[in-house]
């Protein structure tokens, strides 16, 4: 996965943030500690200044100095320990306040991100993702196995035995996204599930920092037709839109939208564009591969059908199912 340069620039400012926010509050604590215990502030002193003449003593080999110095560095400390004891003083105070002390609020730790900085990018994603809410509600987790029919269909198989199949096939996807860069085409009636399936794929994907974008196929073509308006006065950027780049795009319900020439041009060189780029796609629809073939053009649905793993979704309407099981409770 990777952040767009905006999104890393945006999180390096929230640490970089908090670096300043701290340094203003350790000067405001140290200000008013010295103000209130003056003497601290000259044994500090004393010990600034002691420190660099040790120093100074060392680079010149003055080993006699030095050695004075460090006595008087030893007293120095003990004495200020005795008046911190004695004035009962909390010297945490004089001590940065850390929001991650792994980290030292630097997002990086041993060379590598820290936990704090990975749950910022992941938050984050949620965030663009406009999926945050969703997802706490349809994910692997709340699969309802009890909702699909386990009686035989007319190939021999119930849809309780289709959907684990499909389960694995989507939780297989998600294991091997980083090398497959695959897509997938989920088709079937309404209420079969091909929502609740692409969200579970998407909430596995942004809780290991991938970039997903959702869209439901009206919105996403009402944005292509908000985008003709400023077509010659500003040429579009794909490198920067994160319709183009993101690692997962999910275009849900396809075939709700009103198409128009303009759109399904655009349509066909988003898909065509991710294939080029090898950025995963995932499409739902209600529509047959043949109504898919029709409604869009040739070249699109080629790309799809073609270049897209297909999972077909029968059986049982499981909302209507949900919702005749909580009547009958």
């Amino acid at each position: 996965m990777n952040l767009t340069n905006a999104q890393y620039e945006a999180l390096k400012r929230v640490y970089e943030d908090r670096q300043f926010a701290e340094a203003r509050a350790l000067k405001e604590r140290k200000d008013a500690l010295y103000t209130r215990y003056p003497l601290l502030l000259r044994y500090q002193d004393e010990l600034t200044k002691n420190a660099a003449a040790r120093a100074r003593a060392r680079i010149l080999h003055d080993d006699l100095t030095a050695a004075e110095l460090d006595l008087q560095a030893n007293s120095l400390k003990s004495a200020r320990e005795d008046y911190i004891s004695e004035q009962g003083i909390d010297i945490s105070v004089l001590q940065p306040h850390y929001i991650c002390a792994d980290c030292q609020d630097t997002g990086y730790a041993n060379g590598t991100k820290c936990h704090c900085f990975v749950r910022q990018e992941i938050d984050l994603l949620y965030q663009q993702s406009h999926l945050s809410k969703t997802l706490s509600d349809e994910n692997f987790s709340k699969i309802d196995y009890s909702l699909y029919d386990k009686a035989p269909g007319t190939a021999g198989r119930s849809q309780l035995d289709v959907m684990r199949e499909v389960i694995g096939r989507c939780r297989d996807y998600v294991d091997s996204f980083d090398e497959a860069h695959g897509n997938i085409l989920f088709y079937g009636r309404s209420g079969l599930g091909k929502t609740f399936l692409s969200n579970c794929i998407a909430k596995e994907l942004l809780d290991s920092c991938h970039s997903v974008v959702y869209f439901s196929a009206v919105s996403l073509f009402e944005l292509f037709s908000a985008q003709a308006s400023f077509q010659e006065e500003e040429p579009h950027r794909q490198d920067d839109d994160p319709l183009y780049t993101c690692d997962l795009l999910i275009i849900d319900d396809l075939g709700t939208e009103t198409p128009n020439a303009y759109t399904l041009g655009k349509f066909f060189s988003l898909i065509n564009d991710r294939l080029l780029r090898s950025e995963s796609t995932l499409i739902s629809t209600n529509l047959t591969l043949n109504q898919l073939s029709d409604r869009y053009t040739e070249r699109t649905a080629s790309r799809i059908i073609g270049s897209y793993e297909r999972i077909h979704l029968d059986g049982q309407d499981l909302r209507l199912a949900k919702k005749l099981r909580e009547i009958g409770k």
